[in-house]
């Protein structure tokens, strides 16, 4: 039998790849003065591809721990675990966006502008609702697998084809809040079209290298990802005319951004095979550590850059700094956010109930706070 309950290491080296870029990019758009260049050869083609890794690799390892479960007739208690995840980062998610950390100044005193950004759907509501409906596909998971890959590839199409109409339509919607989902900005930054098919995408990823991966059959797998990856890169050049939209509801950046995605798990992966000996090891604990704690880092580090209801954040100060001062700062942030992460991954290891009360502790001061 198959052992699909360990981590897979290439898994958590791809999100550590998103969760570098992604502090690189957020501490640029806080603190970089526009008008400092760029240097020559930066990799603009990978703005945005953060999201996407992470959405598509949730919804990897939800779908490759369901088969672990499936194995041992313990879906019913996945499904409970799952939905229990999605409801912590999605509370997570709005906690982040709250106008101010008082519950009670926040029904009184917030405006029309603040519950606006307070119901945007970004990076975490992103994965936990996608996850959510993910969720609801499982028991077909375990009973007829054909068709749940049929419901899951079809999830993905209409999310990512239906786009471009979705946004069109919803853009000047009167619904407001009701909307938040779907409608991209100033409603989302992540909205569930199309970002619900990456995730959907990355489940039907997880089903086909458990196949390649039980027959031993990697290479196959990883050269096909290779290729059909550069058929979704070509779709950006198709000369298609879709109805007004903008950024990500294109279907061609979908290609774009999912080509970029497989040929960054084929990478993982072989480096995963290859750094053996020497420091690799230790290279590939720390790589992948980014990954692991994903949650803890994604918080910190906009609590730094952008700030939250207890804080300003680096923002503040505007965009003032040169491009090389802006990276190193980023690179401060990354440190810093890491260390954060290891300390809070070290108390839940000693005590698991020493990150519950902190956690405890913060809800409390948010219902009881009167200021």
């Amino acid at each position: 039998m198959q052992d699909t309950s360990r981590r897979l290491l290439f898994v958590d080296l791809l999100k550590g790849l998103g969760t570098l870029w992604m502090i690189h990019r957020h501490t640029l758009d806080a603190v970089w003065d526009r008008t400092s260049p760029v240097p020559a050869g930066y990799p603009s083609f990978l703005i945005g591809i953060a999201a996407p890794i992470f959405l598509a690799m949730a919804g990897f390892v939800y779908t490759w721990l369901l088969e672990s479960a499936v194995q041992r007739g313990q879906v019913g208690r996945r499904l409970r675990r799952a939905v229990l995840r999605c409801g912590q980062v999605i509370a997570v998610g709005y906690l982040l966006q709250m106008p101010y950390w008082s519950l009670r100044k926040v029904l009184s005193q917030a405006n029309g502008e603040e519950w606006s950004q307070l119901f945007q759907t970004n990076v975490l509501q992103s994965i936990g609702y996608s996850l959510l409906l993910l969720v609801l596909t499982s028991p077909l998971y375990a009973r007829d697998r054909r068709l749940w890959r049929g419901l899951v590839l079809a999830g993905t199409v209409l999310s990512v084809g239906t786009a471009p109409w979705v946004w069109a339509w919803t853009a000047d919607a009167p619904w407001g809040y009701l909307l938040s989902g779907v409608r991209p900005k100033p409603g989302s930054l992540f909205p569930l079209v199309p970002y619900t098919g990456y995730l959907f995408f990355g489940a039907l990823l997880a089903d086909v290298f458990r196949s390649f991966h039980r027959r031993g059959h990697e290479i196959p797998f990883l050269v096909g990802s290779v290729l059909v990856g550069a058929g979704l890169f070509a779709l950006r050049w198709l000369p298609l005319k879709w109805p007004p939209a903008v950024q990500d509801a294109d279907p061609r950046v979908f290609g774009h951004k999912t080509a970029l995605l497989l040929w960054g798990m084929v990478l993982c992966r072989l480096v995963e095979k290859a750094w053996r000996g020497g420091l690799g090891p230790a290279v590939l604990k720390v790589w992948a550590f980014l990954g692991e704690e994903i949650l803890i880092i994604y918080v910190f580090h906009l609590m730094l850059v952008y700030g939250s209801p207890l804080n300003a954040g680096l923002r503040q100060y505007g965009v003032s700094l040169p491009w090389t001062a802006a990276v190193g700062l980023g690179f401060l942030v990354t440190v810093v956010s890491g260390f954060v992460a290891w300390l809070w991954a070290t108390a839940r290891e000693f005590n698991r109930w020493i990150p519950r009360a902190v956690i405890g502790y913060g809800l409390l001061t948010l219902v009881l706070r009167p200021w």
